[in-house]
């Protein structure tokens, strides 16, 4: 019984008798708040828990010789289709050769909604243009270079380019950064991002250092590869983070409820001292 004894002196958590414990209103509206807040706190730690965690790496690229693969969807309202090309060109001006591609233009009317061949046979009118007819407003819908990935942003995805006035050029600087994202699962997607600045000026002429009216992509490869690695987020992180949420609102509920308790005495016995005299 003594060792017993000496045990008990180690207990860090007292506890009082029930007939000393005083029950109050506002000690139940703090519990029930202070509860609820602990559920809502505990599921936002459990989603971050079970969402992946995404490492980063950089690397020197050394997998030159691979064909880069461009998506692209570009709408361009002003302009029949008769009169749109596209050309392949890296940032030193020099066309690709052996492209292999599959683009497709698609007539569109002023709803920008798709036009049949029957009614397309109709509308295309194959007189010259002319460079003051040129109206080079573009809205670009999706481009980018390899597949998607969790958590890709395609920074010209969305991009709505209003041309103020005929025969403008628009140019796009790329710089295309090769990534490798490497999944859970263990699947390994070979992909590229990329960052890009915009360039718009009058192209007055076909001749000189005016250059012609169009929408130009000016691509570069970055020498850096990115290695993106998806892993499981740590389950002991997740547990630490639970017990520090459930003991932090315990321990500032009972602080509160201590204030609202022992500030309510207070008010009380002012009150029953201003009866009495």
């Amino acid at each position: 019984m003594d060792s017993l004894w000496r045990l008990k002196r180690f207990d860090a958590f007292p506890k009082t008798l029930e007939d000393f414990r005083v029950k109050t209103c506002g000690g139940a509206l703090v519990t029930v708040v202070s509860g609820l807040i602990m559920v809502l706190l505990f599921f936002s730690e459990l989603q971050y828990y079970l969402t992946k965690e995404v490492h980063p790496e950089l690397y020197v690229d050394k997998s030159r010789g691979d064909k880069l693969k461009i998506n692209l969807d570009v709408i361009f309202p002003h302009m029949p289709c008769a009169y749109l090309s596209i050309d392949a060109m890296d940032v030193a001006g020099e066309q690709q050769l052996d492209v292999e591609h599959n683009l497709f233009k698609q007539r569109l009317d002023k709803a920008g909604n798709r036009v049949t061949p029957e009614a397309e046979r109709h509308v295309h009118d194959l007189q010259s243009f002319g460079l003051d007819n040129i109206n080079m407003t573009h809205y670009i819908k999706h481009l980018s270079f390899g597949r998607d990935y969790p958590g890709i942003v395609n920074p010209l995805d969305g991009t709505d380019v209003t041309a103020q006035q005929a025969s403008m050029m628009f140019q796009y600087f790329v710089k295309v950064v090769p990534t490798v994202y490497m999944k859970v699962d263990g699947e390994v997607v070979r992909t590229n991002q990329f960052s890009v600045t915009r360039h718009e000026k009058i192209a007055n002429g076909l001749l000189g250092d005016q250059g012609l009216p169009g929408v130009f992509v000016l691509y570069e490869l970055s020498p850096m590869m990115v290695k993106l690695t998806e892993k499981h987020r740590s389950f002991t992180h997740f547990l630490t983070g639970v017990c520090a949420i459930v003991g932090g609102i315990f321990t500032v509920a009972g602080f509160i409820d201590s204030l609202i308790y022992h500030s309510a005495r207070a008010i009380q016995k002012k009150i029953e001292l201003g009866k009495t005299t």
